[in-house]
């Protein structure tokens, strides 16, 4: 509390304490200043990191570098698979003779009425088997290669029978033979695609122990 002075002026506290005062710079202290300044160099900002693009915390190796003298070694392609060459076109598979039919009926009973000429004529009496189905093949062939069309094999009945020659027995079973195999023989390829046909001979013609056979025409190109 300050108290007042009787005349009414105000009493002498000292000086102000509430504002600071400031100090006026030396001529001394100024030239240091600007001295010290002069001599300090600025250090450089340290340049923004950027984030590299990918998983955090994941690192991309640095490259290591290749020691003087050595060569990186070479990466040696591939080899290719050889190709698998195409498979080669398959053959054509030979065409199968047709089958061994017998003589339409119309036909066969022209035949055995004399209606249709018969244009040749074989037999195989006394022959053995080999000759005779060498003959035969020969025969047939033959005639067709001619243009004949209606042909008739002999083979004989063969019929067993009672009988103390035994020549004429032994001849009669060869018979019986070519009568059966004649038939299996005209199977065979080469005689398929030559023969159109077969049936047995009327009675007229030598009945069970013939056949009636009917050629193909020859194929004209």
């Amino acid at each position: 509390m300050t108290k007042r002075p009787r005349d009414g002026r105000t009493a002498d506290t000292g000086p102000d304490t509430s504002r600071p005062t400031k100090k006026p710079s030396l001529p001394d202290d100024l030239a240091l200043w600007h001295h010290t300044a002069r001599s300090i160099t600025p250090l450089k900002k340290a340049k923004a990191r950027v984030p590299e693009v990918g998983a955090p915390g994941e690192a991309k190796p640095k490259p290591q570098p290749t020691p003087v003298g050595t060569t990186a070694p070479k990466v040696q392609p591939q080899a290719h698979a050889p190709k698998t060459p195409p498979p080669a076109p398959r053959a054509a598979l030979p065409k199968a003779p047709p089958p061994l039919v017998p003589i339409e009926r119309r036909k066969h009973r022209r035949i055995a009425r004399g209606h249709v000429e018969i244009d040749a004529r074989l037999d195989l009496h006394g022959l053995r088997q080999a000759d005779a189905e060498r003959r035969l093949r020969t025969f047939l062939l033959r005639a067709r290669a001619d243009g004949l069309r209606t042909v008739l094999i002999i083979t004989g009945k063969g019929t067993e029978r009672d009988t103390d020659d035994h020549h004429a027995a032994m001849e009669r079973s060869a018979r019986g033979v070519l009568r059966r195999s004649v038939p299996l023989w005209l199977e065979a390829p080469e005689l398929r695609d030559c023969v159109a046909g077969i049936a047995p001979a009327h009675i007229r013609h030598g009945g069970s122990g013939a056949l009636y056979i009917h050629l193909r025409k020859v194929r004209t190109r």
